[in-house]
């Protein structure tokens, strides 16, 4: 007799997984109803009473929910399920996602939000008008003010803007000058659709005692004359505005690069969006600002020169280098404690299916990676990093991941001309074997058998091929069978290499070779933090 799971996404059925156990749904109809609610089945009709309905084991614990286990186990007969057990394992229906905002209103949002940021800028009406206070003065006539605060004075400004030519006008006119009456003109900022101003504005500091007089706006001459006994000093206010302008561009860059790396920190930084969380955990551990943190991990994604950086965080380029040299060191004792070095038990639990058939006692995985450097001027470093394979300089690093994925352990940086086996052996990764492992490798760990068959453990590696003897059709399968699971160290290794500072090919300037055993320590940690490399586990 045909059978088939009931439930939603399960594909099991008895043609397709003959060994799995199928049971009977209650014909009971409140019974039945329960089990298709539980299922997550949307039939719109009331189940059948009649029809025969099945559920396989991958939806219950054989063990707690049977009646009958140990008997059915050891001579068959029917199955029994205890009394009101349900089905309560549903791994083949994968969790609803969250919903995801509209993206129109998002994108509104953020714009709102710019707009909002660079709505405080200081317009070209509040700059004339800034911290200037009109007071009831003594004698109109003469228009003399006392002033009680500082002043910016700025020479006249000519603005005209599209659609409308602004004559020169005093500063009487500019000023709304009511009796008993104290007003500020940034009360209403004004601004202007793209002002074009003919002439420089130069604030002027004067002395808060000194007076001043503003002639009438009907006089013939359309001038300004001031009581001010101090020196004019322009170059001295060029060099204030151009300070001022320059922080407040820094300012503008650096909330740039911290929203965009909010919105994409993966893209950015390296790190996925569900895990953007650690950065605040950095900081606790690190006790350094975010500024900081996220200078050095873009820095290691990207490989941006210093140059780039101090223009995207508003800083400036010894900053940039004293900000990488300061925290490098203290995010990679942080995100050391993501390369763990996991538990039998734990691997086996999240054993791919690839491996559960021959290699279940498979506990790593390991190969080796160079980063290219930039050539050495000391002729013995220049022996010891060149590389045969790679036709270059190089640091090479011994690597090492579980069979889902999670990379477990990572060498110091040797030498390109170091032999892998070599790395194997004085790297430490032989005190983290437990007796009995499985290490797969491929054919350039040679000479490192005995070294396992010591600790009682066994390496797994395709057949050598000599240039006079063929392989047999055991070895040839054999070898597809071990290639085709050890892929997975070179997409591990791929994933590290989007950090662009140790690609293939990045050619890690000299000053930063003793940096790189940090480096790499940050980007495998930030490794783990992204997703597994198996997407469906059973």
């Amino acid at each position: 007799m045909y059978k088939y799971c009931i439930v939603p996404k399960c594909t099991n059925t008895s043609i397709k997984t003959p060994e799995k156990l199928f049971f009977n749904v209650p014909k009971d109809p409140k019974l039945r109803k329960k089990w298709y609610s539980i299922a997550k089945r949307d039939d719109k009709t009331t189940p059948s009473a009649q029809a025969t309905r099945h559920c396989c084991e991958d939806h219950f614990d054989l063990e707690e929910d049977m009646e009958n286990y140990v008997k059915f186990k050891l001579v068959g007969g029917k199955l029994k399920l205890k009394k009101g057990v349900l089905p309560h394992k549903f791994e083949c229906q994968k969790p609803q996602k969250k919903k995801i905002d509209r993206p129109g209103f998002k994108k509104r949002q953020d714009i709102e939000y710019f707009e909002r940021i660079l709505s405080r800028d200081i317009g070209h009406e509040d700059l004339l008008l800034h911290s200037i206070e009109v007071v009831e003065c003594e004698n109109q006539d003469s228009n003399n003010i006392q002033n009680s605060d500082p002043l910016n004075i700025p020479e006249e400004i000519d603005v005209l803007s599209k659609n409308n030519v602004r004559s020169q006008k005093t500063q009487a006119v500019q000023v709304n000058m009511k009796p008993k009456m104290k007003t500020k003109s940034n009360n209403t900022p004004m601004k202007w659709k793209q002002p074009i101003v003919k002439k420089k504005v130069i604030p002027k500091n004067l002395d808060p005692n000194v007076s001043f007089t503003i002639s009438n706006s009907n006089s013939s001459e359309n001038t300004r004359s001031f009581g001010v006994n101090a020196s004019d000093n322009e170059s001295n206010d060029l060099e204030i505005t151009k300070t001022m302008n320059k922080n407040f561009f820094n300012e503008h860059m650096q909330k740039g690069a911290l929203m965009a790396i909010s919105r994409d920190p993966k893209l950015l930084i390296g790190i996925p969006a569900h895990s953007y969380f650690c950065i605040k955990h950095l900081q606790n551990f690190t006790e350094i600002s975010s500024i900081e943190i996220l200078v050095t991990l873009r820095k290691i994604r990207w490989h941006d020169p210093n140059s780039m950086l101090a223009i995207h965080f508003g800083l400036s380029e010894s900053s940039v280098t004293k900000y990488f040299n300061k925290t490098l060191p203290k995010i990679a004792l942080c995100l050391n404690r993501l390369i763990i070095w996991p538990s039998a038990d734990d691997v086996r639990e999240n054993l791919p299916i690839a491996f559960r058939k021959r290699y279940s006692k498979a506990i790593s995985i390991i190969d080796c990676f160079e980063i290219q450097i930039e050539k050495p001027s000391n002729a013995s470093h220049q022996a010891a990093t060149w590389s045969q394979y790679k036709s270059c300089n190089t640091i090479k690093y011994l690597i090492s991941i579980t069979p889902d994925g999670l990379i477990n352990f990572i060498s110091e940086g040797y030498g390109g001309r170091t032999p892998d086996s070599t790395i194997f052996e004085d790297s430490g990764f032989l005190d983290k074997l437990a007796q009995g492992s499985i290490v797969l490798a491929d054919r350039g760990f040679k000479n490192i058998s005995h070294l396992l068959e010591q600790r009682g453990c066994t390496l797994l590696r395709p057949p050598s091929v000599s240039s006079n003897s063929k392989l047999t059709a055991e070895e040839v399968l054999q070898t597809k069978r071990i290639a085709a699971i050890r892929v997975h160290v070179e997409r591990s290794i791929g994933k590290l290499r989007d950090f662009k500072m140790i690609g293939p090919h990045a050619c890690v300037d000299i000053s930063y070779i003793h940096f790189l055993d940090n480096i790499v320590t940050i980007a495998c940690g930030l490794v783990n933090l992204q997703n597994c490399l198996f997407s469906n586990q059973v």
